[in-house]
């Protein structure tokens, strides 16, 4: 519970950096070339805005933390790219290995398949 308190807190503050270095930063001056477009700062109501980023921050890490925290599955990893459910499957003489969960190692495999296009195995 207090994991995905702090992660609730990370994301509402990590989303409102990158809010304030994207709006605040780098749109400024496109921002400031057509403020005939925009509503006036006054009419703005930026504390309704923070409050709708907290509310959403904790939807989303809510629904991560009821649905996915603690079901994903763990694989060894070796070297050579071979995997194994334990340890045991994947020991030999001079192998390195490492845990991973099931989600990076599809994203390492997404990636792969992205930066490297003929490397592709399903």
């Amino acid at each position: 519970m207090v994991r995905c308190i702090l992660a609730m807190i990370a994301v509402f503050v990590s989303w409102s950096v990158l809010d304030f270095v994207i709006h605040g930063v780098l749109l400024k001056s496109t921002y400031e070339a057509t403020v005939e477009m925009w509503r006036p700062e006054k009419e703005m109501k930026m504390g309704l805005m923070s409050v709708v980023t907290l509310i959403a921050a904790i939807a989303f890490t809510s629904i991560y933390c009821c649905l996915v925290d603690g079901k994903t599955s763990r694989l060894v990893v070796s070297r050579d790219g071979s995997t194994a459910s334990s340890r045991s499957h994947v020991r030999s003489a001079g192998v390195r290995q490492s845990t991973l969960s099931c989600e990076t190692l599809r994203l390492l495999k997404w990636l792969r398949v992205i930066i490297v296009p003929h490397s592709y195995d399903p």
